[in-house]
């Protein structure tokens, strides 16, 4: 009989395992555009659901599925008010809508099936074209490294003091080399886009009451459940004895895949450059729109694509230093506090010098305070960049819409389409003194007067009233969250647009769902 560990408690894994939900973070940030751009995400093994809540905060639709019905509950908690679906699902049988996903993500789970392929196997076919599937795991070296880690424990539960007590609580742990699982990904008409080992997913590396305690929520919840007070001794005996041989390295793996679909940026390590951006001069460009020069210090920020992003970094909060992530990876030191970031789009970038536009949108965002406030000589730290625009050579006609927050990226996006390609705007702002010249796109402006930023639906219905050209579409569009999720609704369900043609991006929200994005 297959051995299987048993369903996990959510309070402990809450406790144990936030380096994990890092990592998890981190694998999604090469991603790239995925990460901001919306869409349905599939989380597959979703823990407490830490990791819902954060996609669903960030414009996903969010199906969620975990073994453990403890994780399936608190993962309906933490997620209430958010467009989260969960279930419990055991991953043997795993059943996800086939092309209906534009990530499909899996950390920390495969490790406990006996026979992974149909989970793999069902995660690739859900991908819509363009969607990527996500998946750390531990165990995942190949065979001929054979499995050191199960071995020594399996020796550890024989002894005496364990043997008898451990009897119905194996250590059900399985290897799943990462070659075999990105070839599983092939046969089913994905493109592997990425592969690593030797990922780092434990807190407190170190430190060994934080690996304990890890250990005890996660690897080894089955025996330390079935041990009580006992639990802590025989971690500590498996610890020493995966040292004494070697076999500590739980060999925790990483693939990224795609299926193909050519308007999809490639998948590149973020940040590729990390550095300082110095202040060197500013210019207000009209009332709402002020335009700032940076010298850029970092090597290699080389966009490849108009409107890049890059995401600016201030100190954390009650410290005077920035601190700057890992480059290949979003993580800060253990002891830097958070720090306080927001996405920044590229308007031009000549040499060394770096231009942006920000929008003062008042106190609605760290980023448009800054801005409103910065002078030559003001330094900020950056990790930078990500692709959220790749033209699409078979689009008759192109459609932006967006805030003031968009329109940066807009212009640097209208300046680089081919002569001849039709193209359409819708944008909102304040007055005629906020209108900026588009060249050749066919602007239909919204004046916003007195009403506030990010009320309304005045974009969506503007929207709504456009007789579409002829033709496939390419769709790009920002601005405040809520509003941005009706508009991809729109276009996608109501127009027949497929998500692949769309990419639209919650760049702020209003002060009462948090601070500028």
């Amino acid at each position: 009989m297959t051995e299987r560990a048993r369903p996990w408690n959510a309070d402990p894994y809450q406790s144990g395992n936030s380096g994990q939900f890092l990592t998890a973070l981190e694998a999604l940030m090469l991603a790239g555009a995925h990460l901001h751009s919306g869409g349905r995400f599939a989380d597959v093994g979703c823990g407490s659901g830490e990791l819902a809540q954060a996609m669903a905060t960030r414009n996903f639709e969010v199906v969620a599925n975990d073994y453990s019905p403890s994780m399936v509950e608190a993962t309906r908690q933490r997620c209430a008010d958010l467009p989260v679906e969960a279930s419990v699902q055991d991953a043997h049988e795993l059943s996800l809508p086939e092309n209906s996903f534009q990530v499909v993500h899996s950390s920390w789970m495969i490790h406990w099936l006996s026979d992974a392929t149909t989970a793999v196997r069902a995660m690739a076919r859900a991908t819509t074209p363009g969607g990527l599937v996500v998946l750390q795991w531990s165990c995942g070296q190949k065979r001929a490294d054979g499995f050191a880690l199960r071995d020594v424990v399996n020796s550890v539960i024989a002894r005496p003091a364990w043997q008898e007590r451990l009897k119905d609580a194996p250590f059900a742990t399985y290897q799943h080399p990462h070659d075999e699982v990105a070839d599983l990904l092939r046969a089913e008409g994905l493109d592997v886009l990425h592969v690593e080992t030797d990922v780092q997913a434990q807190e407190g590396n170190g430190d060994p009451e934080a690996l304990r305690r890890g250990l005890k929520a996660a690897a080894f919840h089955t025996q330390a459940e079935a041990l009580g007070d006992d639990a802590d001794k025989f971690i500590d005996e498996v610890i020493h004895a995966l040292l004494d041989s070697g076999a500590l390295n739980p060999h925790n793996a990483r693939v990224i895949a795609r299926r193909p679909n050519v308007t999809q940026p490639a998948v590149r390590r973020f940040p590729l450059s990390v550095g300082h951006l110095e202040v060197s001069s500013v210019e207000n460009l009209s009332p709402l729109m002020r335009r700032i020069r940076f010298r850029v210090d970092a090597p290699k920020l080389e966009p490849s694509q108009p409107a890049e992003t890059i995401t600016v970094i201030w100190p954390a909060e009650g410290a005077d230093q920035i601190v700057l992530p890992e480059i290949g990876r979003w993580r800060f030191p253990a002891n830097a506090g958070r720090q306080h970031t927001a996405n920044l789009t590229i308007r031009s970038l000549d040499g060394d010098q770096l231009t942006a536009d920000f929008f003062l949108h008042g106190e609605h965002g760290r980023m448009s305070r800054w801005a409103a406030a910065a002078k030559p000589g003001d330094r900020i730290g950056f990790g930078g960049s990500r692709v959220h625009w790749v033209p699409d050579p078979t689009a008759d006609w192109v459609l932006f819409a967006g805030d003031e927050t968009a329109l940066p990226s807009i212009a640097a996006i209208a300046a680089t389409l081919p002569a001849g390609q039709r193209a359409v705007a819708v944008i909102e702002v304040r007055d005629e003194a906020e209108k900026i010249d588009l060249g050749d796109v066919e602007v239909h402006w919204i004046l916003r007067g007195d009403r506030e930023p990010g009320v309304g639906d005045a974009i969506e219905q503007a929207v709504r009233g456009l007789e579409f050209p002829q033709g496939r579409a390419q769709v790009w569009g920002g601005g405040e969250s809520s509003l941005i999720r009706s508009l991809r609704r729109h276009l996608v369900h109501e127009r027949g647009l497929t998500r692949d043609q769309v990419c639209v991006l919650g760049y702020w929200n209003r002060p009462n769902r948090g601070e500028s994005q």
